[in-house]
């Protein structure tokens, strides 16, 4: 009686592995792309609460707003990202895979950290993943 293994029983065992191989790459990328969004999610939200909060605070005696671009989410102050003074500036890198939509700018109020815009920014991943921060007329963030 001889031992060892048949060559069909090591192509079997190969074949296997690289299946194995192949469905874990392909989970680890989707969960990859979904921790990376909703990371990015609390990036903006955070942003976005930092900003009504300097507000509603009356730090630097002036109204504090969030612009999101294709790479980045900056906290300014001033009542526009065009007229601010960018020594106040807090910027958050966006990882490039993502896309960022819908509002771009918003302002909160002086003292009352009331946004001046409404409306949905949406991140979208590469793997059709979306999630959005909603933006209410009461300043909540959904």
């Amino acid at each position: 009686m001889s031992r060892g293994f048949t060559s069909i029983e090591v192509l079997l065992t190969i074949v296997l592995i690289g299946v194995l191989t192949g469905f874990s790459a392909v989970v680890y990328q989707s969960l990859q792309n979904r921790t990376l969004l909703d990371t990015t999610v609390t990036a903006v939200r955070t942003s976005l609460y930092r900003a009504q909060m300097l507000a509603r605070t009356g730090y630097q005696d002036g109204a504090w707003g969030v612009y999101a671009t294709t790479s980045s989410v900056i906290v300014f102050r001033g009542d526009s990202f065009a007229s601010r003074n960018t020594t106040f500036d807090e910027l958050t890198t966006i990882p490039d895979t993502l896309v960022l939509g819908g509002v771009t700018e918003v302002v909160m109020e002086h003292l009352t950290g009331l946004p001046d815009t409404t409306g949905v920014l949406t991140i979208a991943s590469p793997d059709g993943g979306t999630r959005s921060v909603t933006i209410t007329n009461e300043g909540l963030l959904n």
